[in-house]
């Protein structure tokens, strides 16, 4: 049987300018809508478990232990979970936000890993020097990242999950960063797959963002669908333009969610 996993960067920016809330659009666009959800850019407010661990019931909930932007991954309560592994997120040290949850799925031991390549603001896009020191730290965090990718593997455990790689635009050629670099990060075992549309800044049209992947392993199918934007038509006072609104201040979520449903191959 298929199960359903939704990922998504909900923007709650640590907390950016003191808006210690969870916008209710965030629950209601997840509650009991998948077997697997990973939040990005998740924050522990001070009321989080009330404004989103409550509605969350029918699922074990999890949370990487940052100070500042967390992982939040939730399994169905029906899933046997049998490890969690995390790490404090550094920029200065090159480890992205990172939460995996092994979960029993069959005879595997399916590892669902939720993550964000973590950015330092560019002041000047033309600088070449500039934009290629912060490309490369981005890809530093990669290696990390993918350093914990492959020792899963050599466990002999199936990989589903993704998040915010932070790769920019679908056509980013940048030599340092972008989304043919992870690829060939992640290898021949790992399927990196970035759903049709937009995930971030849609009203810049061919300059649009697609940083938010999926990845899987070879032994998992999985069918996706487009970035889904569905959830701004919950609250059209701040979603005053849709999916192409141009200012989407935090802690309303201004990326796309990706929706797909994945099993293991028989």
């Amino acid at each position: 049987m298929m199960k359903e996993i939704i990922i998504w960067n909900i923007n709650q920016r640590s907390n950016w300018d003191n808006k210690d809330y969870i916008p209710p659009l965030v629950a209601s666009s997840v509650k009991d809508k998948a077997d697997v959800i990973i939040l990005t850019e998740f924050y522990r407010t001070s009321n989080w478990i009330e404004e989103l661990g409550d509605k969350l019931s029918n699922y074990n909930v999890f949370v990487s232990s940052n100070k500042t932007n967390q992982i939040l991954i939730a399994t169905k309560k029906d899933m046997n979970v049998k490890g969690i592994h995390h790490w404090q997120s550094s920029y200065s040290n090159n480890r992205p936000d990172y939460l995996e949850v092994t979960i029993e799925e069959g005879n595997f031991d399916l590892s669902i890993v939720g993550t964000r390549i973590l950015v330092s603001k560019i002041k000047d896009y033309n600088n070449p020097k500039e934009v290629s020191v912060e490309m490369e730290k981005r890809k530093n965090q990669c290696d990390f990242l993918v350093d914990r990718i492959k020792k899963l593997e050599d466990k002999g455990n199936l990989i589903i999950g993704g998040g915010d790689f932070n790769t920019a635009r679908r056509n980013n050629k940048n030599k340092d960063w972008n989304k043919e670099i992870l690829n060939k990060a992640l290898g021949d075992k790992i399927q990196l797959i970035t759903p049709d549309g937009y995930s971030h800044q849609r009203h810049k049209d061919e300059y649009a963002g697609c940083p938010d992947h999926i990845l899987y392993s070879n032994k998992i199918k999985v069918v996706n669908q487009p970035y889904n934007w569905d959830f701004v038509n919950v609250d059209t006072s701040i979603y005053t333009d849709g999916e192409f609104t141009k200012k989407i201040d935090n802690p309303y979520p201004d990326h796309a969610m990706i929706k797909a449903t994945f099993k293991v191959k028989g």
